[in-house]
């Protein structure tokens, strides 16, 4: 995707906020189809969201073999700029390809300690992706709503830790 998609919001905060951001599979609207949401506080450079937290849609579907039928499985890494990513070799590599070369486009990188995979010398690692978030919720009251940057090196430690106690 080359260009931001923005979605309309309605300015819907979420009713309970989380302590990480979190992966939820849930409707847009009820009866609707589920999808795949990251909630995370949200900021915006004409209004105080203060502690407000949003659903930010992730543009992998649901049914997509990255997430192995278990989205939920999955940890927040980073939720936020590709050059906060740990390994900055692929992170450029990264921003290259999918983010015109962007340092500051943000991504979504999430880990599993449930689904592993082979790192292609025979071990066996926990599942983890990278996905471009060209996404933005915008609402006619405050504007463009951007996530809260985040990144916890500490949540990829308890994943790989879970990871081989499995």
């Amino acid at each position: 995707m080359d260009t931001q998609t923005k979605i309309q919001t309605g300015f819907i905060p979420c009713e309970k906020n989380v302590d990480t951001p979190t992966i939820l599979v849930e409707p847009f609207a009820p009866g609707g189809t589920p999808q795949v949401w990251v909630q995370w506080f949200g900021k915006s450079d004409r209004a105080d969201l203060k502690d407000m937290q949003f659903r930010f849609p992730v543009p992998i579907d649901l049914t997509d073999t990255a997430w192995h039928d278990r989205p939920k499985a999955f940890t927040v890494i980073l939720f936020g700029a590709i050059v906060k990513f740990p390994d900055k070799e692929y992170a450029n590599k990264f921003a290259k390809k999918y983010l015109n070369g962007d340092p500051d486009a943000r991504v979504l990188y999430v880990a599993s300690s449930f689904i592993g995979v082979d790192d292609g010398s025979g071990e066996t690692v926990p599942m983890a992706f990278l996905v471009p978030m060209h996404i933005e919720l915008i609402d006619e009251n405050v504007g463009i709503i951007r996530p809260d940057e985040y990144y916890s090196p500490k949540a990829l430690e308890t994943v790989q830790k879970e990871f081989k106690k499995k």
